[in-house]
């Protein structure tokens, strides 16, 4: 392989691979969609052929999805013409930092929004470099007329007023004179040229290289690997400066790379005479010679007897964590019996298992091994023994013994088979080995046999089951059929459930014909057990209300048809009656949750009435939650639109329930209810009315109060359901009742829906019309709620900055009262909130819109307001008052 010769930023020489060919990119057919992107946004197809011309879709192909509550257009498919590039926010366009972060977000959500359907390139590293602050003197500094003496125009940070200028150069992409002069100098020093702190020179880890093909979206390896080639090509042409090669970072940096070390022969252990050990040393080493007769001999003779070892096992074996080596070679070589009886050596208390493990060193020699044996008993046990790498296992299951495959040899035989499933008992290393053996045999090409003996023999077929869960997915409890159930109805589910847990287990492992044949035996059964339930509903009624084992498989099954005719239209009845947690977690863990979910789609009006949540249980009732969670991602990841106004009575009955497990429903059936793509006026008529009837029936229990909130919130993305609920002078009552409250979880909550429904500017002047929301605003200022007081201040400058005299008027008119206290904070921000600048910012924005409010539109706002600014006067008591509330 050629290679070029490359210069680092330290003047270091280093290479890298070229190219041996480069090919030249096509230009795109205009049937294929764009899919990549280079760094340059120049987009190609998935061939990586470039597409030059504007894409005009064809109409098989939906170009965009449309977001359900705010109508917005989401490309599906990239086009160029339809991108309008917005230049990333100006930090120098905005007052504040939180209005700044927003119009990022908007900036953010916008490129994501367009770029979503493509490739974007991946950066060539994770890190950039950025600017150094800027340089901030301290009062000390400012003070001292030497702080200038080490200035260096070329290393010192940039001063503020420079700082924001380069910020503001670099994203208008001004043309930058590297010469040029920033505007604040520093008096009696070099000018600071922009060459200093800006650079022309592309960087190379800003770099952006294209997306390498995904091999799953092409149809064969051809298509794939000219679409590599492409891609190479295209990638080593747009490298301006490579990468530094690792092989190479010795030489430049001086740094080691870590090699895997080899394994030599195993070092073989001499036993080392062990050190005597007394376990008494702590309490003769005190005793002085002459007086050692202090032991009597009874106690002697005592101690005698019970320090007789017992007889070891010396087939046992210990591993040890957390003791020294010698230790360990002491206790190993010499001190079984030691270890057993005399408990004070026991360091840690160690974890006995029955055997070591023994590996396979060379498969080859294995191989050999297995094509010379001829008990094929002994070697199975003498495999299952032994661990060893899954590919290995593979190649010794391929081994021809007499001219026939192994693996094939095992299939056939059902002794063999049966001898294997036997061994997983030995031990737990045993348990895994004989599974991984048995996921050999399903790969091998010549196993097909096996079918013969699964399908004459359910019990070694549930064995077989239970083993090769062990590896494949340990989690996997493989149920039985009881002598109960043994009847001749059964046979046909219970192999049904059988194949299908096969068909899951192994589908990555087992080979094409096995696949074919475990596929078909699946259909078989499935076919015939939806048959027979369908013709007798008398059974079916059993299973559900008296066969909890024989429900389960049918529900672990993975068969829509069984599915459905096992649920009914009225599933909810029976689920509520034999509700269990193990009975709902059954059906929302596998595929029997769509059908579950569509049913009540379908038939939620007649499943939730009345009646039925009046004995509703709390299972259930969490049942029902999962399943609209579940239809809400649907609803959302696919952009799938449900026709659910047969919700809209749903959502009034548990919306206004008393019990708090159905009350919790409220949100996501409101959300399911909007889910439903419908702009007519009838449809939104009949959400305010239910949005309305909610409100009206707000409750007065606090946990009842904010699930309904919950759900309130999201009707409130409808301008025509906010003026609505504005009208429901008790829901507005209890919400501003809660604006003031110290819990932070009810006075988050009641404070989004007051935005959110005061964003309708007809709902804002009905709510400012009632007179216990000014007393409310107006009591914010004493009520020492600094969370209040932000949103109270938020929520009033959005207010005013809407421009609408009718609100501005009604809301100086309001807060008239309490334009004292408000200056007094002002004029104390620094005091009372000095660790809080986000508070003392918003202070300072609601005070600035005061200024700038028309004067005809305020009254005698205004004036009050600048006669207290004018006035030096806090009243005594306030600031000590506000400080010491909770």
């Amino acid at each position: 392989m050629n290679e070029r010769n490359w210069v680092t930023t330290l003047n270091n020489n280093y290479t890298f691979p070229t190219l041996t060919s480069i090919v030249d990119i096509p230009e795109s057919d205009g049937v294929e969609v764009p899919v990549y992107l280079d760094g340059l946004n120049q987009p190609y197809d998935k061939f990586y052929r470039k597409i030059s011309k504007p894409f005009f879709n064809n109409d098989s192909i939906n170009s965009f999805a449309v977001n359900i509550f705010t109508q917005e257009r989401i490309p599906l498919v990239y086009n160029p013409e339809d991108v309008i590039m917005i230049d990333f926010p100006n930090p120098m366009d905005f007052m504040t930092k939180n209005e700044y972060y927003m119009a990022i977000q908007r900036w953010y959500k916008y490129m994501c929004t367009f770029f979503s359907s493509v490739q974007l390139p991946i950066p060539i590293s994770g890190e950039f470099y950025i600017p150094l602050l800027p340089k901030i003197f301290t009062k000390e500094e400012r003070n001292d007329p030497g702080r200038y003496r080490t200035f260096k125009p070329n290393l010192w940070p940039l001063l503020p007023t420079n700082y924001l200028s380069m910020i503001d150069m670099l994203i208008n992409h001004d043309n930058i004179d590297p010469n040029g002069e920033f505007g604040e100098i520093i008096p009696k020093r070099n000018p600071i040229l922009y060459k200093y702190h800006i650079t022309s020179d592309e960087q190379w880890q800003s770099s952006l290289m294209p997306k390498e093909p995904d091999p799953i979206i092409y149809n064969n390896f051809e298509e794939f690997e000219d679409t590599f080639i492409r891609w190479a090509s295209l990638t080593y042409s747009s490298i301006k400066t490579p990468t530094i090669p690792p092989n190479q970072f010795t030489k430049l940096f001086g740094v080691d790379i870590a090699e895997q070390s080899k394994e030599g022969p195993r070092p073989v252990l001499k036993e080392a005479k062990p050190t005597k050990l007394n376990m008494f040393s702590e309490f003769t080493s005190c005793l002085k010679p002459n007086n050692t007769n202090l032991i009597s001999n009874s106690l002697v003779k005592t101690l005698q007897t019970l320090l007789i070892r017992k007889p070891h096992k010396e087939n046992v074996k210990f591993s040890y964590f957390g003791v020294s080596s010698s230790f360990q070679d002491e206790m190993e070589n010499f001190g079984y019996s030691t270890f057993n009886d005399s408990k004070p050596f026991a360091i840690y208390r160690p974890l006995f298992y029955s055997q070591k493990v023994n590996i396979i060193d060379d498969v080859n020699i294995y191989i050999v091994k297995v094509s010379n044996s001829t008990n094929n008993y002994e070697l199975l046990l003498d495999l299952a023994s032994h661990t060893v790498e899954m590919g290995d296992l593979d190649k010794i299951m391929n081994t021809s013994i007499c001219g026939t495959n192994y693996a094939q040899i095992i299939a056939r035989d059902k002794k063999l088979l049966n001898y294997i499933l036997d061994m997983d008992s030995i031990t737990q290393y045993h348990s895994v080995r004989v599974s991984m053996i048995l996921i050999s045999i399903f790969k091998n090409d010549q196993s097909y046999s096996i079918m013969k003996h699964i399908s004459s023999d359910m019990t070694f077929f549930q064995k077989l089951l239970v083993n090769l869960s062990t590896t494949i997915d340990p989690r996997i409890s493989i149920l039985s059929m009881s002598d109960r159930l043994q009847a001749i109805d059964c046979a046909d589910i219970f192999r049904f459930y059988c194949y299908s847990q096969l068909l899951d287990m192994i589908t990555k492992y087992c080979n094409s014909g096995l696949y074919k044949a475990i596929i078909g035996k699946c259909r078989e059964f499935s076919l015939e057990t939806a048959k027979y339930l369908y013709n007798n509903p008398k059974y079916v009624e059993d299973i559900r209300n008296h066969f909890p084992n024989l429900r389960k498989i049918l529900f672990l099954s993975g068969s829509q048809q069984i599915h459905r005719i096992l649920l009914g239209d009225d599933f909810l009845n029976w689920i509520d009656i034999n509700s269990s947690f193990t009975l709902i977690q059954t059906i929302v863990h596998n595929s029997a949750m769509y059908q579950a979910s569509m049913i009540f789609l379908k038939n939620a009006k007649n499943l939730i009435t009345s009646d039925f949540i009046t004995k509703c249980g709390d299972l259930t009732c969490l049942f029902i939650y999962q399943m609209s969670c579940y239809l809400i991602a649907i609803g959302e990841s696919l952009s799938i639109n449900f026709y659910c106004t047969n919700f809209n009575d749903v959502v009034n009955i548990v919306g206004t329930s008393k019990k708090k497990s159905i009350v919790s429903l409220t949100a996501p059936l409101t959300t399911l209810l909007l889910l439903t793509k419908r702009n007519d006026q009838e449809f939104i008529d009949l959400i305010s009315k239910t949005s309305s009837y909610i409100g009206k029936n707000i409750s007065e229990d606090v946990i009842l109060y904010l699930e309904q909130i919950k759900s309130l919130l999201i009707f409130s993305k409808n301008s025509q359901c906010c003026l609505s609920m504005s009208k429901e002078e008790n829901l507005i009552k209890r919400v501003v009742g809660h604006l003031i409250e110290n819990d932070l979880s009810i006075s988050h909550l009641s404070w989004r829906f007051f935005t959110h429904i005061t964003a309708n500017n007809d709902a804002l002047l009905q709510v400012l019309s009632y007179p216990y929301v000014g007393s409310m605003l107006a009591s914010v200022t004493t009520s020492g709620n600094v969370y209040a007081l932000q949103r109270m201040l938020k929520f009033t400058v959005i207010s005013w900055r809407k421009k609408n005299p009718l609100i501005s008027g009604k809301l100086c008119g309001l807060l008239l009262p309490a334009i004292g206290r408000i200056v007094c904070l002002y004029k104390t921000r620094h005091v009372v909130f000095k660790d809080n600048n986000k508070v003392r910012e918003l202070i300072e924005i609601f005070i600035h819109q005061i200024q700038v409010l028309n004067k005809n539109e305020s009254g005698d706002f205004v004036a009050t307001f600048n006669r207290h600014m004018d006035s030096n006067v806090i009243k005594k008591g306030f600031l000590h008052n506000f400080m010491n509330r909770k």
